[in-house]
């Protein structure tokens, strides 16, 4: 994530969520959808632009991240199979497939999020 975040020169929210399995479904997305409705309430209150928001997150944050976008228009783009909005797995991230997925990811959401 933060080579994600430097690369799209963007601020990054941690979201101290609830965990499985004491905590059961949906409580963690809930929480994490209510810090995104945080961040578009009060998000100016803390420099933070609420019209430029992107959800992202790896191993089970990645699962988070597909729960929480779930219905929201998506880019996605293969990477000999791993897919690169949803770099969900550690074990993946030090293959030139991962590598590749978050050099194109953090330059699309720089492009994106600063409308270059």
């Amino acid at each position: 994530m933060r080579e994600l975040t430097t690369r799209a020169e963007a601020a990054t929210v941690f979201v101290s969520y609830s965990l499985s399995p004491e905590a059961k479904y949906p409580t963690a997305i809930e929480e994490i959808y209510a810090a995104l409705e945080w961040i578009a309430a009060s998000g100016p209150d803390h420099d933070l632009d609420p019209g430029r928001i992107a959800v992202a997150g790896d191993s089970v944050g990645g699962n988070m991240t597909a729960a929480v976008a779930a219905g929201v228009p998506v880019t996605s783009v293969r990477y000999n199979g791993t897919i690169h909005d949803f770099v969900m797995l550690n074990a993946l991230r030090d293959t030139r497939a991962a590598k590749a997925a978050t050099a194109q990811g953090g330059e699309f959401l720089r492009a994106t999020l600063w409308d270059e």
